[in-house]
Order: structure tokens, then C-alpha cells, then sequence
């Protein structure tokens, strides 16, 4: 699973390898391509898609915000 894994890797590279790996263990993973699957299905009827979240960058002018976002 090339294109998945490279994904993943991306996201350990942008959010940390520990969050991304915490993360995994702790919800599950499923994931298919090319015909191979791995790891279980999850129910995903309360999901948000990822069309409607905006994940940006913060930039060095822009004021940190708690995990809340305040």
C-alpha cells in the first residue's frame, strides 16, 4: 500500500509521529487499495469529511491558540 503509506507519512511529518501513531492505535485503522485491505472498518456515520475541514499552517505572525482555540 504505497499511496497509503506515503500519506500516513506525511501526516507523521506535518502533525508528529507520536500524535499520528497515538492516534492509530487508539481509533483503529483501516485502509484500502488496489484491491488489498487492512485493519477493520469503523462506523463513520457521525464523520466529518475531509471536504469540509480547513487545516492551515500557522504562520510566525499568527497568535497561537489553545486546543480550543482560544
Amino acid at each position: 500500500m504505497p499511496t497509503i503509506s506515503a500519506w500516513a507519512n506525511e501526516l507523521r511529518a506535518v502533525f508528529g509521529a507520536a500524535e499520528i501513531n497515538a492516534a492509530i492505535r487508539q481509533h483503529g485503522y483501516y485502509a484500502r487499495e488496489n484491491g488489498a485491505e487492512v485493519g477493520c472498518r469503523a462506523d463513520l456515520s457521525n464523520a466529518v469529511s475531509l471536504e469540509h475541514m480547513v487545516i492551515i499552517r500557522p504562520t510566525a505572525e499568527a497568535p497561537q491558540r489553545g486546543p480550543r482555540g482560544r
